[in-house]
């Protein structure tokens, strides 16, 4: 189930010489808060990239939280790059001197959402490339079981952060 707290913005903020009217920009980002989408499609230049950092400083003000996903021509051949990426960025804020190995950090990243277990933690391990054989042998799947469980607990781990506090999931491509 769905966080469902509300943000309150003040009414006559000023964004990009635009007056932000407040059932307008509220309406914006409870529409984001209840789980619908918003898509930003533009040219370059025209702000997207403001909009969207004024709107994620908002909603850490107000307790949310807000991941970013970003695609790279780079990785076209990994549908889940900006997922692995996401995880990364994830390891990368767990200091060093509290958990020095990455699938230490990797179970510290996923111990809260009741992922570090021997049936998830392998397929995170997988997509890092990190191999858990001395921790966990892991449930020997056949490669299409293993994408779809993979798949399944990505999932599940999206739900559980949503479910912490509200969260925006921006996609970029």
């Amino acid at each position: 189930e769905l966080p469902n707290k509300r943000f309150a913005l003040p009414a006559g903020d000023v964004f990009l010489g635009i007056e932000l009217h407040d059932d307008h920009a509220t309406c914006l980002m409870n529409g984001i808060v209840a789980a619908e989408a918003a898509v930003e499609p533009g040219e370059g230049g025209i702000g997207k990239s403001r909009l969207l950092a004024a709107l994620k400083e908002r909603v850490e003000r107000e307790g949310g939280a807000w991941r970013s996903l970003y695609c790279s021509p780079y990785h076209q051949a990994s549908a889940l790059y900006p997922v692995i990426d996401l995880i990364e960025r994830g390891l990368a804020a767990i200091p060093d001197a509290s958990t020095p190995a990455r699938l230490d950090k990797l179970e510290t990243l996923l111990r809260p959402y009741g992922l570090a277990n021997a049936d998830c933690l392998p397929l995170f391990a997988a997509l890092l490339q990190e191999t858990t054989a001395e921790r966990h042998a892991g449930t020997l799947l056949l490669p299409q079981q293993r994408k779809k469980r993979t798949l399944e607990v990505l999932l599940t781990w999206l739900v559980a952060d949503a479910a912490r506090q509200p969260l925006v999931l921006e996609v970029e491509d």
